[in-house]
């Protein structure tokens, strides 16, 4: 599959919160706690909601806001770190202003992949845009 076709795919499946919910821990598969639980076992409040056929588990470590997304199996999709802004790569910030009307960016993410790809996200007013890990655009979509 190309590169890009599986970065736009991982990034649909992670930003589809519109037909995300909440999960009680019973309601999340064993599997996927276990892997949760096994990655971080000093994590103790978490809330978990469900994307289509993956398990989303938010959580905070170091009062760092974090995200991973899981397959049922238990295999992880992807890792999403809310980060600061002036952690992006710095050609972000000037492509934003030049492409998007002057808007600056409100939230910024780094999103790591089971590969260990790394992507960006920065979160405008409306819009989520996606950028590899150099900080070329890659993809955006409505919030």
């Amino acid at each position: 599959m190309p590169k890009h076709l599986f970065l736009t795919l991982i990034m649909a499946l992670f930003l589809n919160t519109l037909q995300a919910y909440t999960l009680k821990q019973k309601e999340v598969p064993t599997l996927v706690k276990e892997a949760f639980q096994r990655a971080h076992p000093s994590v103790n409040y978490t809330s978990w909601t469900r994307q289509e056929n993956n398990y989303k588990v938010e959580y905070a470590i170091n009062r760092v806001d974090i995200a991973n997304t899981y397959e049922a199996s238990g295999k992880l999709v992807n890792v999403e770190a809310d980060i600061e802004i002036n952690m992006l790569p710095a050609v972000i910030g000037p492509y934003v202003k030049a492409n998007y009307n002057n808007s600056s960016i409100n939230q910024a993410f780094k999103i790591k992949d089971n590969n260990g790809t790394i992507t960006y996200r920065a979160d405008l007013n409306n819009k989520s845009l996606f950028f590899n890990a150099a900080g070329s655009f890659v993809s955006e979509s409505k919030k």
